[in-house]
């Protein structure tokens, strides 16, 4: 997935304020990425996508957990089904198009 893709999607899944707040991560996740030499793209990416599940269905994230066969999430408060991202894999796919597999569990780092 690229980018901009990532961007469509998470603008028309988040709210204003969430987005806006994601835009900053992006922004930061590049300048990080130049600071220690890795992967901007795919800092920018990861930073993109970091709170696509943080407004998703509480039995979709349950559904995920076990399809990526995560069950131990299952054990605990269904917070953690939006706190703590275990992959950005699928969920962006019904969001998008077939082509693409990506669903979000989501993770923990603040308001």
């Amino acid at each position: 997935m690229r980018l901009e893709e990532a961007r469509q999607i998470i603008e028309n899944t988040l709210p204003e304020r969430r987005y806006v707040h994601t835009l900053g991560v992006v922004e930061t996740a590049r300048h990080l990425a130049l600071k220690y030499g890795v992967n901007e793209e795919e800092a920018a990416l990861a930073a993109m996508l970091h709170d696509y599940a943080k407004y998703r269905d509480t039995n979709e994230m349950r559904s995920i957990a076990v399809e990526l066969n995560q069950r131990v999430l299952l054990d605990y408060d269904e917070e953690l089904l939006h706190r703590n991202r275990v992959k950005h894999v699928d969920s962006i796919q019904r969001q998008s198009n077939a082509s693409h597999s990506y669903r979000g569990i989501s993770h923990n780092h603040g308001a």
